[in-house]
């Protein structure tokens, strides 16, 4: 995810996030990347120490009922 600094930043970070989407990157353009990323560090929070103990990926942690009774 990605955020312009300014509002007249916002149309240059637009046609970037379109190249790195056309050269296959999942780039997304955001209103407020502050946001996104504390839902990053809430969600590795969460998780991270699960898959360690565990040594599952997320996607396997969540698979498991086991491992969703335990988050």
């Amino acid at each position: 995810k990605m955020m312009a600094l300014d509002e007249g930043a916002r149309e240059t970070a637009a046609r970037l996030v379109g190249l790195l989407c056309a050269v296959g990157h999942n780039a997304i353009l955001s209103d407020d990347v502050l946001i996104d990323i504390w839902e990053k560090v809430a969600f590795n929070a969460a998780l991270n120490t699960t898959t360690a103990i565990t040594g599952l990926t997320v996607g396997g942690v969540g698979s498991l009922s086991e491992s969703r009774q335990l988050l």
